[in-house]
């Protein structure tokens, strides 16, 4: 499937030489590349950081992070998971959720002690990252606060272009990125090999479901939600700024994401513990959604962009609601970490990351 495809040719590049002392440096590029899992990308620098809930992003479908690494500063600890199969190539018999449950591990790893995390990645990051917040389910030690998908495309029966117009078309643009002789063998190999062996990942994959009864906020950027008397519009700042919404469920139909849409929120009183982890809520689970199409010839469509004009990306046909906010950033799925567009996404990033933090923490008030 091509939604998981992972870096371009130049940004290749731009990681080997930035991290790797050149061009040609193969084996100090494997060794940065291919390190410690989880790797850690960005460091605390002070109290106020360091209080801040650590964001924990999955490799997308070539199996590396090396995009995650052009981030602007998040604030807070930022990890990544690179694919511990990289190498070796043994494929996943257990699909994602056996991918998601060895992660799991690896994030304890991280946490010794315990505590609370935000998952996330892009594309099929996303995804694993969305079924390990499922694995961590009712866990008393490591909790999910919540969950960013970056442009992650929920899984479709939607066929893609003709297979004469994709084979045409797909080899060097999307299924096989151009890597330059600058990228060790060793890397590209398997970074081919991962996206192949991601289309099988995503075909067979069900998204997880939460209780329909635990609350949730599901709400998009832009659209309205009335409180009471009151109407105010359901962005992150509001989510995280208002004390009234500790615990709230929204009710809402399909969620095409209809402009000035006016939706009603329950503010029942759920069941919560102060000082420890809520248990039995949902994690709450932003969308960053790429504005941009990707560029193909002529009366070709990427798969990418088969569900781009549903506000959800097709989520909202998975169960119940698992998106409660979507923002939009600049760029199309494969230039989001572009030097054009990383600063748009990575602010996008880090004011949802706040959100989740404040309104994780006012649960547990």
């Amino acid at each position: 499937m091509d939604q998981d495809v992972t870096l371009t040719r130049d940004h290749y590049d731009l990681e080997l030489q930035q991290r790797s002392g050149g061009p040609h440096n193969d084996n100090r590029a494997k060794q940065n590349m291919l390190g410690p899992n989880p790797a850690m990308i960005q460091r605390c620098f002070g109290d106020m950081e360091a209080q801040q809930l650590p964001l924990v992003l999955i490799h997308d479908g070539g199996g590396t992070c090396f995009d995650y690494r052009l981030l602007e500063r998040q604030g807070r600890a930022v990890y990544a998971i690179h694919n511990p199969r990289f190498r070796s190539g043994r494929p996943w018999k257990g699909g994602i959720r056996e991918m998601a449950g060895v992660y799991v591990e690896l994030v304890r790893s991280l946490m010794p002690q315990g505590g609370a995390i935000i998952l996330g990645g892009w594309s099929l990051g996303g995804m694993v990252a969305l079924e390990m917040a499922k694995v961590l389910e009712g866990d008393t030690k490591v909790g999910v606060a919540g969950v960013v998908m970056v442009d992650s495309v929920a899984p479709s029966e939607q066929g893609g272009p003709t297979r004469s117009a994709a084979e045409a078309w797909l080899p060097n643009q999307i299924r096989l990125p151009d890597l330059s002789m600058s990228c060790p063998a060793e890397i590209r190999v398997g970074v081919f090999r991962s996206l192949k062996q991601a289309s099988t990942l995503v075909s067979t994959w069900t998204p997880p479901t939460w209780d329909a009864g635990n609350p949730s906020v599901w709400v998009q950027g832009g659209v309205e939600a009335s409180v009471g008397e009151h109407t105010v519009p359901c962005t992150p700042d509001f989510l995280a700024a208002s004390p009234r919404l500790r615990g709230p469920s929204l009710a809402a139909d399909d969620g095409d994401g209809a402009s000035g849409r006016k939706l009603t929120l329950d503010l029942t009183t759920t069941e919560r513990t102060r000082g420890k982890r809520q248990t039995r809520r949902r994690p709450m689970v932003v969308l960053l959604r790429a504005m941009g199409r990707v560029p193909t010839p002529r009366g070709v469509t990427s798969r990418v962009d088969l569900q781009r004009h549903e506000r959800l990306l097709g989520w909202q046909r998975h169960g119940c609601r698992l998106v409660d906010v979507v923002r939009d950033v600049p760029g199309d799925h494969f230039s989001l970490f572009s030097s054009e567009h990383v600063g748009g996404l990575s602010a996008e990033l880090q004011g949802s990351c706040q959100a989740i933090s404040q309104y994780y923490w006012a649960g547990l008030a």
